[in-house]
């Protein structure tokens, strides 16, 4: 697991780069910051309004909490797995009958 996930897990609000997989771990606005990468100043003034805001880094930080256990839990991961088991074998299901049914219809 990734750092920022466990900080978000932890119900910390996040200040992270747009860059790889966290400008789609971080959701802006919502569970933390996302900033452009390489620049200092948008992540001095980003840091800077999380320290002067408590509400907001509370508010950050739940929502944060929430984001990870929706997609992490247990429950969670075993529903993914169960969806994606289904879809694949739902697949394989349609695939067969196309496959059988071809010759009739020519």
């Amino acid at each position: 697991m990734s750092l920022s996930i466990e900080a978000m897990a932890a119900g910390t609000p996040v200040i992270a780069s747009e860059v790889g997989g966290l400008q789609h771990t971080v959701v802006h606005g919502e569970t933390g910051l996302l900033v452009p990468p390489r620049n200092s100043n948008t992540l001095a003034i980003a840091i800077r309004h999380l320290l002067e805001d408590p509400t907001l880094r509370q508010r950050y930080g739940n929502a944060a909490r929430h984001w990870v256990r929706s997609r992490f839990s247990t429950q969670a991961v075993t529903t993914q797995f169960y969806e994606l088991y289904q879809s694949l074998t739902l697949a394989t299901f349609v695939q067969e009958i196309i496959q059988t049914q071809s010759p009739a219809i020519k």
